[in-house]
């Protein structure tokens, strides 16, 4: 469609009809055509407007818009309605056909916008709608230090990224073939610090899920315990020496390894996890049975990246 001619054209023709040249004269003047010239005429007589109409857009969607609350209605009723269904529900109720577009350019207008629905439909059922009311009740009484929040993050090397090529054509690129392996990472955060960091060498499944859940869950208890008795007595002078961010870092490293080792039953398996040599972590046992957790402070025998 070709832009249409100025406005400031428009009017000077529109001013020489006015003055009584007759549209053919005032076309050829002004170099357009009659038909145009009796047009613009005709429109500033008769809606005073000189200026060009809107072009383009969507000039069907009053048909749908009839129809709105009729749409917004279901939606509201049904969030997860498709626009197939929104189009058969229309249709079906009002004998109004529209093609799947139509809808959801009609929805896109009104800000109806689509997004994931994680609500879990057991939330519905008696015994489990009284457990979430007694835990949210029990909210404002937990002790923070406690608190532990569990996640795990992957990557594979089964990854291909998306190409394009002609329609109907195959889009063949390069990816890696042979073993397609996945490592998972797996950590939980408490309030002061990250807490038992794993690298699993395969997807998450039950049996090492439930052992980083055994893992924060006594961190947590320690660490509620240690918050405890902090409130409850004095700190003993030796905590309160001064500890660089990079000390503590160490000594959670450290406690972390004895810990998984203890987990686990298995040095082994806990030293080749976190990246320890056994002969750490015997020595990293003596020192804490000999001074605490504080005797692990020192940067060295740390697993190199």
């Amino acid at each position: 469609m070709a832009n249409p001619l100025s406005t400031d054209l428009r009017s000077r023709v529109v001013a020489a009809v006015e003055e009584g040249v007759s549209r053919h004269a005032a076309a050829a003047r002004f170099g357009v055509s009659a038909s145009s010239a009796i047009r613009w005429a005709a429109a500033w007589r008769s809606e005073g407007r000189i200026g060009a109409k809107p072009q383009g857009g969507d000039r069907r969607s009053q048909r749908i818009e009839a129809h709105a609350n009729a749409i917004q209605s279901a939606v509201a009723a049904q969030v997860d309605i498709t626009l197939q269904e929104l189009a058969a529900l229309l249709v079906e109720q009002h004998g109004a056909r529209f093609a799947a577009s139509s809808v959801w350019r009609f929805l896109d207008r009104h800000e109806l916008t689509i997004k994931k629905t994680a609500h879990a439909a057991e939330q519905a059922r008696p015994d489990v709608a009284a457990k979430r009311a007694a835990w949210h009740q029990a909210q404002p009484e937990l002790d923070p230090a406690r608190l532990v929040f569990i996640d795990e993050t992957g990557a594979s090397t089964k990854m291909a990224r998306y190409g394009r090529s002609k329609r109907g054509t195959r889009c063949v690129a390069p990816v890696p073939h042979g073993h397609w392996k996945t490592t998972t990472f797996v950590g939980a955060l408490r309030a002061g610090a990250m807490t038992a960091p794993m690298v699993l060498d395969g997807a998450m499944n039950c049996r090492s899920f439930g052992l980083i859940g055994r893992l924060a869950q006594s961190a947590g208890r320690e660490a509620g315990a240690r918050s405890h008795r902090r409130s409850a007595a004095p700190r003993p002078a030796r905590w309160e020496s001064p500890m660089t961010q990079a000390e503590r870092k160490v000594i959670r490293a450290k406690v972390g390894l004895l810990e998984l080792a203890r987990q686990l039953g298995n040095v082994t398996q806990a030293c080749r996890v976190l990246g320890y040599s056994r002969d750490s972590f015997y020595r990293f046992r003596d020192l804490c049975d000999r001074g605490g957790e504080l005797a692990l402070g020192h940067l060295e025998n740390l697993p190199q990246p």
